[in-house]
């Protein structure tokens, strides 16, 4: 498997980069910089591993870091033309001109081995200095002429025909990789048109404070940034806590702005007027005029009302109509419903009608004893348990909280998709309306991205096992034994 160290000082773009492999299956790993100060603390762990260095990072790196890198172990790309000069100067071989993630990956990966790893240097003469590779020019075009290009004055005329016939090779396996990418796209794409609903993700918890709404408004946003082959994820948050919502304040949107009651108006207007409620329906349109969006990040959102008189009179039927709109007509890949900390009406629902419901635990007694009482409340009443999927929040060492992380997951047999460890930096965050997940190399963001990848595999099923007897179940013995 290759390795890349991919190092430009947009995290948004790594982000996109790193999660288009992961999705797409990539054969790679990537490790991301941003930070030239990160640069300093992994260059010793490069061994084996290829360097490309984007054109806005040159100057954060430490000087002279191409000294310590093979010639075969380092290439750049450019963002702008003067780009180019900057690689030229410094003897580092250029991909050209790169403006997306999909492009870069290409080239990374659409090539044979020797084009990511060796990429056939042409030689300097001796006077040219100490380094083995000439820079090459802006695109493939270039770097194709660059080898046509003969080395000296002994260059042979054999030579110079295998190495036309070595790019010419090159250029059919790369076109071969284009084709094969852009039927795989259409192949999903048509997957995803006869699908036509969208996934539906239920965050939920019992007990308040443990970070339930962080947890599915940061996941929100993490989708709505990632890209899945033709462009990112459309994503749409319920808050669904429509007496006591919280995520208009907690992703910034605008509190004067269009909430549910605007939607369950309508509904409840046309219901007054004979339609029946499994006929009522809405195009993507329609329902996007209920809907707030945030430019940065592309997400959707259905809003609580603002107040809790507003929500008094919302009915489970009026509820149902848009929640059924918001899976099947609104254009959404992903459709994540923040709850109250209750089992209510608007919080069975949710449950309802989700493929996958995220439970929130912390390491607290108090959080885990009401946890307790919640699946076993799912379970008198049927709950499909195979949805349940644990997400524990707020992680601190098992000294300062009494409970180990290895402790809950022995209790609650379900798969645990999130490990997110305590920082008060994801409060400070939060109250900035500034979503975490914009920071890369932040532990949420990789958690996120954790659910992400679990919640776009196909085929498989997660199943719950039996819980292991041990300390942490004694403690509920008022549970009863299966």
């Amino acid at each position: 498997m290759k390795r890349y160290v991919i190092c430009d000082k947009r995290a948004d773009f790594l982000h996109d980069v790193k999660m288009r492999a992961l999705l797409d299956e990539c054969e790679c790993l990537i490790t991301e910089i941003s930070d030239g100060a990160k640069y300093r603390d992994l260059e010793d762990t490069f061994s084996g591993q290829i360097v490309v260095i984007c054109e806005n990072m040159l100057d954060e790196l430490p000087e002279g870091f191409e000294s310590g890198l093979s010639a075969s172990q380092v290439m750049g790309y450019c963002l702008t033309r003067d780009g180019q000069g900057q690689f030229a100067a410094r003897n580092i071989a250029n991909l050209g001109m790169i403006s997306s993630s999909s492009q870069i990956l290409s080239m990374l990966l659409g090539m044979p081995g020797e084009r990511a790893d060796h990429l056939s240097p042409v030689p300097i003469p001796e006077s040219g200095g100490n380094r083995e590779t000439k820079p090459v020019g802006e695109d493939f075009s270039s770097w194709r002429q660059s080898i046509h290009r003969p080395a000296g004055p002994t260059s042979q005329p054999v030579k110079e025909n295998r190495e036309k016939d070595r790019v010419s090779s090159i250029l059919e396996l790369r076109e071969s990789r284009v084709r094969q990418e852009t039927d795989l796209l259409l192949k999903k794409e048509q997957e995803r048109t006869l699908e036509k609903k969208a996934v539906t993700v239920t965050v939920t918890s019992t007990k308040g404070g443990v970070g339930k709404t962080t947890v599915a408004t940061q996941l929100a946003c993490c989708m709505a940034l990632t890209s899945h082959g033709r462009g990112r994820f459309q994503t749409c948050i319920v808050d669904f806590d429509i007496g006591f919502g919280d995520v208009c304040t907690a992703l910034d949107y605008n509190m004067r702005g269009k909430t549910i009651e605007a939607w369950v108006q309508d509904v409840r207007k046309r219901l007054s007027c004979g339609e029946n409620g499994d006929l009522i329906s809405y195009t993507e349109k329609e329902i996007q005029d209920f809907l707030q969006k945030k430019e940065d990040t592309g997400l959707y959102a259905l809003l609580a009302p603002q107040s809790h008189a507003a929500s008094l009179d919302i009915t489970s039927e009026e509820l149902q109509i848009i929640m059924r709109n918001l899976r099947e007509n609104a254009g959404m890949d992903f459709v994540i419903y923040d709850t109250g900390n209750d089992l209510k009406d608007t919080t069975l629902l949710a449950l309802e009608q989700a493929e996958y419901a995220l439970l929130v635990v912390t390491q607290d007694i108090s959080c885990a004893h009401c946890l307790d009482m919640l699946i076993r409340t799912l379970e008198s009443i049927k709950f499909d348990s195979s949805k349940i999927r644990l997400v524990i929040n707020d992680i601190m060492s098992a000294k300062a909280t009494g409970i180990s992380v290895s402790e809950l997951e022995e209790s609650f047999s379900y798969p645990c998709w999130a490990k997110i460890k305590h920082d008060p930096s994801i409060i400070r965050c939060n109250n900035f309306g500034k979503p975490v997940v914009f920071s890369a190399s932040h532990d949420m963001t990789k958690q996120m991205r954790n659910v992400i990848r679990y919640l776009n595999e196909t085929g498989e099923k997660l199943l719950a096992e039996e819980p292991r007897k041990g300390l942490w179940k004694r403690m509920f013995s008022g549970k009863e034994e299966s």
